[in-house]
């Protein structure tokens, strides 16, 4: 909270594309320094210096979104270069870690409020969708229950009822009445991510704002 309220405080100094420096709120700021230290910083550990968290947490947000596309292009390269597995029975976390599920409360999981969700969706938009891309096979990895539902924009309850309806298959078939646990990795990211896309869009949104239908 102390380093999202000096980045803040800087904002009327600063110009350029900072996503820190163009965020509206001070919440704004504290989700994606929090974010940051979570996921993206890859120092080896929390420091003790703030100041060297703040900069390198302001480096990073600088000519935004590249550094995130281009970790996310590292990510993506090594999941599919040195995984044991075939990318249909690899789990989405073992190669992008918890980036959906930190992504989703800052400050919330709307794409026209949330600039980091939303450039993490416009990656794997143009991964899946893209003809020839060459990270299409990311496509086929399995997210859990909880990471379907941040694509999703709901809750496991409501991924129950997906499922129940047909709208959306697990990979593996389960016993009747077999419980799912949403831990366990088991819905396609392409599934997932069309289904998000077909059912979960407005005609004008052009996948630019969500809306659920929940």
């Amino acid at each position: 909270m102390k380093l999202a309220e000096r980045v803040y405080g800087y904002k009327t100094k600063s110009k350029g594309d900072n996503l820190l420096y163009s965020a509206s709120t001070t919440e704004a700021v504290f989700g994606a320094v929090l974010w940051f230290m979570l996921w993206a910083d890859d120092s080896g550990g929390p420091s003790v210096d703030e100041d060297d968290v703040l900069l390198r947490c302001i480096d990073f947000f600088d000519d935004w979104p590249r550094k995130l596309y281009v970790r996310l292009d590292q990510l993506a390269q090594g999941g599919l270069e040195y995984s044991v597995r075939s990318m249909q029975e690899t789990a989405f976390r073992s190669i992008f870690g918890s980036l959906l599920r930190v992504s989703r409360y800052l400050p919330d999981s709307r794409l026209a409020t949330n600039d980091i969700l939303k450039f993490v969706f416009s990656f794997f938009d143009r991964a899946i969708f893209q003809e020839g891309h060459p990270y299409a096979e990311i496509g086929q990895t399995l997210l859990d229950g909880f990471e379907a539902c941040v694509i999703l924009g709901i809750n496991t309850r409501h991924l129950a009822r997906l499922i129940e309806e047909g709208m959306l298959h697990p990979y593996r078939l389960q016993k009747d009445k077999q419980l799912i646990s949403p831990e366990q990795p088991l819905f396609r990211l392409n599934d997932v991510f069309v289904l998000w896309c077909v059912s979960f869009q407005s005609g004008e949104s052009n996948r630019s704002l969500y809306l659920s239908r929940w």
